[in-house]
């Protein structure tokens, strides 16, 4: 996930019609900053061995991985809501279409 990709469709429009998504962009940046910096301070997280690894008495790196695990468990949850907002909007925007189309 790119930051730049998070706030492609917010517009004042868009939040007047959502508001919730301005504290979920947020939560969203704060996720991908918060895996950039668990990655970068553990980078043997990606390698499961390294985790039961007897000479490593720290248990930093199997923390480390169980939060990298439920962020992207929160990021798909996230998604999942993201695109239930906008079959929401696309819904009421069908919703609101007149009823006598000349066709």
């Amino acid at each position: 996930m790119l930051l730049n990709d998070l706030s492609l469709n917010l517009s004042p429009e868009r939040l007047s019609e959502d508001p919730q998504l301005a504290p979920l962009l947020v939560l969203r940046m704060l996720i991908y900053v918060s895996s950039l910096s668990l990655t970068a301070a553990h980078p043997e997280v990606g390698e499961d061995e390294a985790l039961f690894d007897p000479k490593n008495q720290s248990p930093l790196p199997a923390y480390a991985a169980a939060i990298l695990h439920q962020i992207n468990a929160l990021e798909e949850t996230l998604n999942c809501y993201s695109q239930a907002l906008e079959q929401k909007r696309v819904w009421l925007r069908n919703d609101n279409l007149p009823d006598d189309i000349p066709f």
